[in-house]
């Protein structure tokens, strides 16, 4: 992988080479550059500079996974494009097509996006109904690739899970009457007799 071109007489040679050559990292590193400024997209005094970069930056990832369609780090960025809108529409159902196969061909040279995988099932985000068993999947397979961050969420499964759902409820709860200080009161203490009923019963069972 060549290092980041620093000066216009680097980014030229990289884009000479990589279009004489049909070079795989000269593209990608003209990638990293530009993506840079893609990045700011979300701040408003950069937008359109932003949106050209963007453009720019995706002309050579795509150009990257023309030369080899198994580039994984090509292929985490493509989902993390979708996934954010990133110089394309927002399409989550993209972004989690190129997870899958950055995880598949680059194992665990490339955890995040398993994790990404993981993040977007277990709390159903952005459109994507909530799978928890797609989501112990993913961290299954983390685990078992050597991610003691994951091991341990999926030695504690059952505790995240019920946490999970215990926010979820108090959350529905408050949706029916947030601007009400009891309904408001009632639902914390709901939840929160509900965490200390379920630590009793774990302390009991480790008992």
């Amino acid at each position: 992988m060549p290092p980041r071109p620093k000066t216009r007489k680097d980014v030229v040679a990289l884009f000479k080479k990589g279009k004489k050559e049909n070079d795989e990292y000269s593209n990608y590193a003209l990638f990293s550059l530009f993506s840079i400024g893609c990045f700011e997209l979300g701040k408003l005094y950069q937008e359109a500079r932003a949106e050209e970069e963007c453009h720019i930056a995706n002309h050579f990832l795509n150009k990257t996974l023309e030369i080899n369609p198994n580039n994984v780090v090509a292929l985490y960025y493509s989902a993390t494009n979708y996934k954010k809108g990133y110089g394309v529409k927002k399409d989550i159902l993209k972004a989690i097509d190129y997870y899958d196969k950055a995880y598949r061909i680059g194992g665990n040279k490339i955890f995040t996006a398993i994790d990404s995988l993981f993040v977007i099932f277990f709390y159903g985000k952005r459109g994507v109904q909530q799978d928890l068993n797609k989501a112990k999947h993913y961290i299954e397979i983390a685990a078992k690739n050597g991610s003691q961050k994951h091991q341990h969420f999926l030695n504690n499964w059952d505790t995240h899970v019920f946490l999970l759902k215990t926010q979820q409820g108090s959350d529905k709860c408050l949706e029916k009457n947030r601007d009400e200080p009891k309904w408001v009161n009632k639902c914390i203490q709901r939840s929160e007799k509900e965490l200390a009923e379920y630590i009793e019963k774990k302390q009991s069972n480790s008992n």
